[in-house]
């Protein structure tokens, strides 16, 4: 009898999954939430409206979720570029990028 020993290998830390998961979690969040916004006229919109308290509840769960996704977004693009690294500009330039979008966004108004 040979006993053989079964090497495993972690291929992501927990830190990685973790953020994998968040931005998993906060795209399907935009994908529910922007779509009934974009498609408003769709049944299956507005019930989803209705079942979320109404459109301001669905743009504000929608805000959240952008946030959640663009810093870690950041993070992902700070941390990985360079091996962490003199990466700091980078991440100093995407947060100012999604500063800039969310300012113009929120200025915009609402189309009825």
């Amino acid at each position: 009898m040979s006993d053989t020993v079964t090497r495993t290998y972690e291929r992501f830390p927990l830190a990685r999954r973790i953020e994998h998961l968040v931005m998993l979690l906060s795209f399907t969040t935009l994908a529910l939430t922007g779509l009934p916004q974009k498609f408003s006229s769709a049944d299956l919109s507005i019930a989803l409206v209705s079942i979320l308290g109404g459109i301001e509840n669905l743009r504000k769960i929608h805000h959240f979720a952008a946030i959640v996704m663009m810093l870690v977004a950041t993070m992902t693009a700070v941390l990985v570029t360079n091996s962490g690294r003199s990466a700091w500009f980078i991440g100093v330039l995407l947060i100012n990028v999604y500063l800039v979008f969310a300012a113009t966004l929120y200025l915009l108004p609402t189309t009825q």
